[in-house]
């Protein structure tokens, strides 16, 4: 079974032989609602992009004026909605996203020793405010 070489291929001897494959129907009705929900969206693709760079926008500056390095790049050409963030020295970025979903219901990642901050259309200018809040409350500088 666990055998990859390709010269190997036994068919079933039912008609199961010509069965390509089951559409996974759970994904392609998920997949229909999100793009449904997409084009809801105030300007659709691009009215979710402008949001979420916004908000994106919204982290950078304040993780700069907490003394944050924002490790994304930042250029208008080269931005995306994903913000990285390094903590200062000696921080533990999993423990400081495990406090922010705990003490805060705040949900960001830990990568490589930063912290991954991707807003959405689920979340406002408020929500931001919370997490540098937090943030403040949870790291050394504050």
């Amino acid at each position: 079974m666990w055998d990859l070489d390709a010269s190997r291929l036994t068919l079933p001897a039912d008609a199961a032989r010509w069965e390509y494959g089951t559409l996974h129907f759970g994904a392609a009705l998920g997949l229909a609602a999100a793009v449904e929900e997409l084009n809801d969206y105030p300007g659709g693709a691009d009215g979710v992009w402008a949001h979420s760079r916004s908000l994106a926008g919204v982290v950078a500056r304040g993780a700069e004026r907490l003394g944050l390095r924002v490790i994304s790049p930042l250029a208008e050409a080269e931005r995306s909605a994903i913000m990285a963030l390094r903590l200062p020295e000696g921080v533990d970025a999993p423990a400081v996203a495990k406090a922010l979903l705990e003490e805060h219901s705040l949900l960001v990642s830990s990568r490589a020793g930063m912290l991954r901050v991707s807003p959405h259309i689920a979340n406002d200018e408020a929500d931001v405010e919370r997490l540098l809040s937090a943030l403040r409350l949870l790291l050394p500088f504050s």
